[in-house]
């Protein structure tokens, strides 16, 4: 999401998987974060929303709450998530997974190339690095230029 955020100059501000407490009855905080995160990964990488619901229910354990949520409460997620990030709308069931994976890949190219010039190690970890925290302040102004 902040490959797309960056890619039409939005600044995302705070926890952009952050939404209203009581969207969901009897869900804390911390639960609706994780499943509202889930969902908009699943919703941008599908492309549709038969089978973004689908593949996200299909993710989560049959004890989990994931499991059981109902399209609807599905639905009024993922309408609170674009309604807080109105420039992700037309992501949402565009099957981003490919596009992302191969942004991603460049913006960690381009870092560890920036970075082995300067003789310094920077290990990658899925979408994030590990490098001396003395440069972590270069580290973001590397991938934000990326």
């Amino acid at each position: 999401m902040p490959i797309l955020s960056a890619e039409q100059d939005v600044e995302l501000n705070g926890d952009p998987y952050a939404l209203p407490d009581g969207l969901l009855l009897g869900a804390p905080p911390a639960l609706l974060r994780a499943l509202v995160t889930h969902l908009v990964l699943t919703a941008l990488n599908s492309k549709d929303q038969k089978s973004a619901f689908q593949s996200y229910r299909e993710n989560w354990p049959a004890d989990q709450y994931g499991k059981l949520m109902s399209n609807d409460d599905l639905a009024a997620l993922l309408t609170a998530f674009t309604t807080k990030h109105p420039h992700l709308t037309d992501y949402v069931y565009a099957d981003q997974g490919i596009p992302l994976m191969n942004a991603d890949r460049w913006i960690a190219a381009l870092v560890h190339r920036q970075f082995a010039e300067q003789g310094l190690p920077v290990l990658s970890v899925h979408d994030s690095f590990i490098i001396d925290y003395t440069r972590v302040a270069e580290l973001k102004r590397v991938m934000a230029e990326a």
